[in-house]
C-alpha cells in the first residue's frame, strides 16, 4: 500500500501527519504544488521522515498534483508497484490504524463480490460520506479525494484526475467516471478522517445573525471566495458529462449547489461581484475553458468578505 499526500505551502502539520504515516504504509510520495522556496526547509524535513518528494514548478491544481504523485509511484523502475494508493491533503489529521481500517474494508468488500474502485471513510471531517448499503457493505456518494483509497486495478482502468477541472469536483468527477466503468466506491463503516475544511460564516439573512436559543449563532463552512469560480465552472462541465448516465445523481447535486451558493450570497459583503464569480465560472463551464482562474476573476475574488466570520 502506498500513499499520495499533496501539498500547498505546507506548515509543520504536514510532518505530524508523516510520522503517522510513513508507519501505515509502504511508500509515501509528497506532492508540492509549486509552493517555492520559502517551503525548503518544511519539504526537507518530509524528505528525511522517509517520504519522497516531487516538487510541481508552478501551482497546477490539485489534480495535476493526485497524478504527479500517481506517476511517481508507477514509474517503470519503481520497486514495486502498489497494490493501492491511499490519497492525502497536507491538513488531514491520520490516525493510528487509519490506512489499516481503510483496506479492511475494501478487502472485505471486494472479497464479496464487489467491484470496488475505491474505499472512503464513512466520515470526513464529521461529515458522512455514506449513501446506502450493498450486500452488507457501506457505499459511498463522491466522496472527498482526501482519505480515499483507489485501488491499482481502477487507477489503470479509470486513468489519470482530470488536471483541466483544477480544483473542486476533481473526486466527484473521478468517482462518477468509476462508476460509468462499472465500479463502485464504498465506504469503511465508523471510519472519520478529520480534517481543516473552510470558514466558518454565520447564518445572516436580511443582515442579522441566526441564533439557537441559547444565543450560539447559528454557522456554516465556506470555500474560500475564488473557489466559487472553480466550483460554478467544473459543475458545469460534469454535469455535461454525467447527467445522462447519471441523471439523478447529476440533478441532486446540482440542486445542494445552488442551495449553498443562495446561502453563502447571504453571507457575503460584495454580493453582486459574487454573483459575477458565479456567472464567470458558468460562462466559461459552458464554453469549455478550463484550467486556472481567470486572473481578472481571481482579483475579484480576492475582495469578498464575510459579513458574519466566525
Amino acid at each position: 500500500m502506498s500513499s499520495v499526500v499533496t501539498a500547498f505551502a505546507p506548515t509543520a502539520d504536514l510532518l505530524d501527519n508523516l510520522r503517522v504515516l510513513v508507519e501505515q504504509v509502504d511508500q509515501v510520495v509528497v506532492v508540492d504544488d509549486g509552493s517555492g522556496p520559502g517551503y525548503d526547509d518544511v519539504l526537507a524535513a518530509a524528505t528525511s521522515l522517509g517520504a519522497r518528494v516531487v516538487r510541481l514548478p508552478e501551482n497546477l491544481g490539485i489534480a495535476a498534483a493526485l497524478n504527479a504523485g500517481v506517476a511517481a509511484l508507477l514509474e517503470p523502475d519503481a520497486a514495486r508497484e502498489p497494490d493501492g494508493i491511499v490519497f492525502f491533503d497536507q491538513d488531514s489529521r491520520i490516525g493510528p490504524g487509519f490506512v489499516r481500517s481503510l483496506t479492511a474494508a475494501h478487502v472485505a468488500a471486494a472479497r464479496a463480490g464487489i467491484p470496488v474502485a475505491a474505499t472512503a471513510p464513512e466520515f470526513f471531517a464529521g461529515v458522512s460520506q455514506a449513501h446506502g448499503e450493498r450486500d452488507g457493505h457501506l457505499l459511498s456518494r463522491q466522496p472527498i479525494q482526501s482519505g480515499l483509497l483507489v485501488s491499482a486495478v481502477a487507477v489503470g482502468v479509470v486513468g489519470p484526475f482530470r488536471d483541466d477541472l483544477f480544483i473542486d469536483l476533481v473526486d466527484t468527477e473521478y468517482t462518477m467516471r468509476a462508476e460509468a466503468h462499472g465500479f463502485v466506491t464504498i465506504a469503511a463503516r465508523g471510519l472519520d478522517l478529520p480534517h481543516a475544511l473552510g470558514r466558518r460564516v454565520a447564518l445572516s439573512p436580511f443582515g442579522r445573525v441566526v441564533r439557537v436559543p441559547g444565543g450560539q449563532p447559528i454557522g456554516f463552512t465556506v470555500s474560500a471566495p475564488f473557489r466559487y469560480y472553480y466550483r460554478a465552472r467544473n459543475r458545469v462541465v460534469v454535469n455535461r458529462a454525467y447527467r445522462r448516465r447519471r441523471p439523478f445523481a447529476v440533478a441532486r447535486a446540482t440542486v445542494l449547489e445552488w442551495r449553498h451558493y443562495v446561502i453563502v450570497w447571504f453571507a457575503v459583503r460584495e454580493r453582486r461581484r459574487f454573483a459575477a464569480i458565479l456567472r464567470a465560472g458558468r460562462a466559461d463551464g459552458r464554453r469549455g475553458r478550463l484550467g486556472r482562474i481567470p486572473d481578472a476573476v481571481a482579483r475579484a475574488a480576492a475582495d469578498i468578505t464575510w459579513r458574519a466570520p466566525l
